[in-house]
């Protein structure tokens, strides 16, 4: 039984807009004022935003399968992607584009191949939840879904919303499986719909937290900065960060805003400032915010290379697990 496009849309969460188009259907994560945003300053940055990263399927049903197929194509600097499957809270499989091989730990840039994918899932028997993680690296457009013949399928909202600002770490390099991402995982934990903010390679930008988003979120996340002190002259990352922070406290002045300073990089060398400082400096703007709180990136992580799938910067799937146990606690 084919699912239509509206029934599609009621169990989209995480999404702003559904599209739909000859070959299927496309998911939309930050708003149009947002992408003309990126579209007039970064066409690299536009692509990222185009990536359904955090954006999933969520229903119940009592079908025994599930059908997905997909057509995957170029969104951000990687092109191995995973579609993942999620029963009653346990993951059960996924839709990849590339060979699973333990062994390797840095795969950050290995190429995999774009095109049209499908999977067949056996669901079990009886009534069950079902989430189906997008992924975070590529654009998407689901050409079909389908269930048993005469079951039924209804929508499974989540009890929050969270608004999830950052760079290529919150948007889910290097996680080979959405479903690891830390992102993902708070989010699950939290039974909070992610609204992901991210782009790989983003810095604080003032323009996107003055975007007007058509829901009111229950906790906002922002985890900036390494690009900030890597990529940024000191005076620009410190009038940006004080920015951001000033305008959200404008725009939600009574949602908690989680400030989550940088993560540990293998090249954490000194530059314009320390690295350190510049963590400093980040929670000093978070301040600016009425309700926030400020958790240090830098204890989540043993300073291990092996946790992270380019050894240096971004997390691999062991290395998210390790985040968000650390972030588990702090909120």
């Amino acid at each position: 039984m084919k699912i239509d496009t509206r029934e599609i849309e009621q169990i989209t969460f995480g999404a702003v807009r559904m599209t739909e188009t000859n070959e299927g259907v496309c998911f939309d994560r930050f708003t149009e004022q947002a992408k003309r945003l990126y579209e007039m300053t970064r066409k690299d940055f536009y692509l990222k935003a185009l990536c359904p990263a955090g954006v999933t399927l969520r229903f119940r049903t009592d079908s025994e399968t599930l059908g997905l197929s997909i057509t995957a194509a170029k969104g951000s600097s990687r092109t191995f992607f995973a579609l993942d499957v999620e029963v009653d809270g346990k993951y059960l499989g996924s839709i990849i584009n590339f060979e699973e091989d333990a062994s390797s730990t840095v795969y950050s840039h290995n190429p995999a191949p774009l095109g049209d994918f499908s999977g067949h899932f056996d669901l079990g028997k009886g009534e069950k939840n079902v989430c189906v993680y997008l992924p975070w690296s590529v654009r998407l457009t689901l050409r079909e879904m389908t269930l048993d013949d005469g079951a039924w399928l209804l929508p499974l909202p989540y009890k929050k919303k969270a608004l999830m600002f950052g760079d290529s770490i919150t948007q889910g390099y290097d996680a080979r499986y959405p479903s690891r991402r830390y992102a993902s995982q708070l989010c699950k934990w939290l039974d909070a719909e992610e609204h992901s903010r991210a782009i790989g390679g983003e810095k604080f930008c003032p323009a996107l937290a003055a975007c007007r988003e058509p829901f009111t979120p229950d906790l906002i996340t922002v985890a900036y900065g390494t690009n900030d002190w890597s990529h940024s002259p000191k005076e620009t990352f410190m009038k940006n960060a004080r920015l951001f922070f000033e305008t959200l406290a404008a725009e939600y002045p009574t949602v908690p805003v989680y400030a989550i300073t940088p993560i540990w990089r293998a090249d954490d060398e000194a530059r314009e400032m320390t690295f350190a400082a510049a963590a400093d400096y980040i929670a000093e703007c978070a301040a600016i915010h009425p309700k926030a709180r400020v958790i240090r990136g830098i204890d989540a992580l043993p300073h291990d290379i092996t946790l992270f799938a380019d050894g240096n910067l971004h997390p691999n799937d062991a290395g998210f697990d390790r985040y968000f146990a650390y972030l588990k606690e702090e909120f």
